[in-house]
């Protein structure tokens, strides 16, 4: 761990720009607000400054770094939020390194630019292919036939590709979790009618899986147990209200195509 030392005002403001570069990747990611706080408390004393204060809110982080009289507030929005676990693992390594005096400043600010920059790990088509597959797996577990299966996952495919596009087209994010709610349930329905599946109704139910927001869920959960009221509740809303719109979408289809579950 660094020493405290003397920081000018350039300095404090340079630090506090790459202490909101590390919560800005971390909020984006999916770390809760306790990792968040926890970290970026850390590397301030890794890097020597005596007093950090930081404030969440659901989309925006404001950090206060302070030493002697001089003290620089500064604020950043927070991005799209996502899940990328491989990018919350990575900012741990930076952090052991940071910890350990194996990392100047300027490696740190090099390092947390990269990391940001990093693309994912699997491309888009694949990822999308994968959860298609989940969602057809899900049905299985819960009953389905092989005609249920097919259905399923084409049904969820065609649902993530229509929320990409979606999304891509910055259309608001409920309007796009209801869209992708109801086609996907609209094709499960009628592809599961037309192959004649045994079991329709596991093919319908798990074909909007990959919109189940797991990990904001848990994240919400967690902040609130851990006292972190403004992002747990802000959280807990998005949760709620993701949900109410996929409910939406699958009972909207279901009634349209006269579904009999």
């Amino acid at each position: 761990m660094s020493e405290t030392r003397n920081f000018t005002r350039k300095e404090l403001n340079r630090m506090a720009k790459v202490l909101l570069k590390a919560a800005r990747i971390l909020m984006e990611n999916g770390a809760e607000s306790r990792r968040v706080f926890e970290t970026v408390r850390e590397m301030a004393r890794a890097l020597g400054l005596p007093q950090t204060d930081v404030l969440l809110t659901h989309r925006s982080v404001i950090i206060t770094v302070a030493a002697g009289d001089e003290a620089v507030t500064r604020i950043v929005r927070v991005g799209t939020l996502g899940v990328n676990m491989e990018k919350i693992s990575e900012m741990s390594g930076v952090f052991r390194q940071l910890s350990a005096g194996e990392m100047t400043p300027d490696a740190l600010e090099a390092a947390l630019d990269a990391l940001a920059r990093r693309e994912e790990p699997y491309p888009n088509w694949l990822r999308m292919i994968m959860a298609a597959l989940a969602c057809g797996g899900f049905c299985v577990i819960s009953g389905g036939d092989a005609r249920a299966f097919v259905s399923c996952a084409l049904a969820a495919l065609a649902g993530l590709l229509l929320r990409r596009a979606m999304m891509l087209a910055h259309f608001q994010p409920m309007l796009s979790v209801f869209s992708a709610a109801f086609l996907s349930a609209s094709l499960a329905t009628l592809f599961t009618r037309f192959t004649g599946s045994a079991a329709p109704s596991a093919g319908v139910a798990a074909s909007v899986l990959y919109l189940v927001p797991g990990v904001p869920m848990i994240n919400a959960v967690a902040d609130l147990v851990k006292g972190h009221l403004m992002t747990g509740l802000a959280r807990a809303m998005t949760v709620v209200l993701t949900a109410g719109f996929v409910a939406s979408g699958l009972v909207l289809a279901m009634k349209l195509w006269e579904f009999n579950y």
